[in-house]
């Protein structure tokens, strides 16, 4: 007799990837098919000065910092979403 694998421990079918860059963070959802291959559901983009700051201050501002946790904050209830923990 097969066990039967519990819901909560197959993952969900969507992945998920965050980049920060020097002047963006970006979150591209997909999705793999049977042969391995990634498809793009969903890509999102948010301005984030962090290259600016560096170069004009030599440090990343606060608000700047304040402004990234923000955006990533967005970016997981948008995960959530897709139901990607």
């Amino acid at each position: 007799m097969s066990d039967p694998t519990p819901a909560a421990a197959i993952p969900p079918p969507e992945h998920a990837v965050i980049y920060v860059g020097a002047a963006s963070v970006t979150l591209v959802i997909g999705r793999k098919d049977d042969q391995g291959q990634f498809s793009r559901i969903e890509s999102l983009d948010r301005p984030l000065p962090v290259a600016r700051d560096i170069f004009r201050a030599r440090s990343i501002t606060r608000s700047t910092v304040d402004q990234a946790a923000a955006i990533l904050r967005d970016y997981l209830q948008t995960m959530r979403e897709y139901g990607i923990p």
